[in-house]
């Protein structure tokens, strides 16, 4: 069926809805307009917003769609049909005192598959002042960890260089550059690729990191 055209998310009839939304999904315009546009609607009729591609925009998943709707990459010119990259280039978007710079880190391959396959348990308690603990290390084990470095090595080359045109800078990426998470007890590295990638100097100039992935 045809969806009609309205003008707000929310003159949308309720038995039209129903109709439409659940039979619609996957790496293609009714699935992203079932998960994502017609949900957002009225958000995107009042404020622009900055996408940045996560592990969900995989080429596996829907980064073919990310590639057709979001991203701000030109597609190759000589190619006859939209082509999903396992990895897209830093962009950055200006504004007249500050910049977002925007990374893609939706292809990690950390040790033990990282963060989101944690055991879960409980955290270490806190301890007394002056004292403090220190995250696990990751040891490279394998060369998917070491191409992986190689690569977000190069990409925060590019965004510690963008950085040096402002004064304020945001990174913006989908994975907690920072973060720390608890594995059956102890303090792990949230991104501990991303970590092994920062040269010295790469965050001086940044202000703020925006990302998500963990609730």
């Amino acid at each position: 069926m045809n969806l009609p055209e309205f003008a707000k998310a929310s003159e949308i009839p309720p038995d039209v809805t129903m109709n439409f939304i659940p039979g619609y999904w996957g790496d293609n315009w009714w699935g992203w307009y079932a998960e994502f546009f017609y949900p957002a609607m009225e958000l995107l009729q009042t404020a622009p917003f900055i996408p940045t591609r996560g592990n969900h925009e995989k080429c596996g998943r829907g980064g073919y769609g990310y590639f057709l709707f979001l991203s701000p990459n030109e597609p190759d010119e000589n190619e006859d049909v939209l082509q999903c990259e396992t990895q897209s280039k830093i962009y950055d978007i200006k504004f007249k005192n500050e910049q977002f710079l925007v990374i893609d880190d939706s292809e990690i391959n950390p040790l033990n598959k990282g963060v989101d396959h944690f055991i879960p348990g409980e955290c270490p308690p806190p301890l007394g002042d002056g004292e403090y603990y220190v995250p696990l290390d990751q040891p490279l084990s394998d060369e998917a960890s070491i191409d992986n470095i190689k690569i977000y090595t190069e990409h925060l080359k590019r965004m510690e260089k963008y950085s040096q045109n402002y004064g304020t800078n945001f990174y913006v990426g989908h994975r907690p550059l920072l973060g720390l998470g608890c594995n059956e007890g102890e303090f792990v590295t949230l991104d501990w690729t991303l970590q092994q990638s920062l040269g010295p100097n790469t965050l001086d100039r940044i202000s703020a990191i925006i990302s998500g992935h963990m609730q």
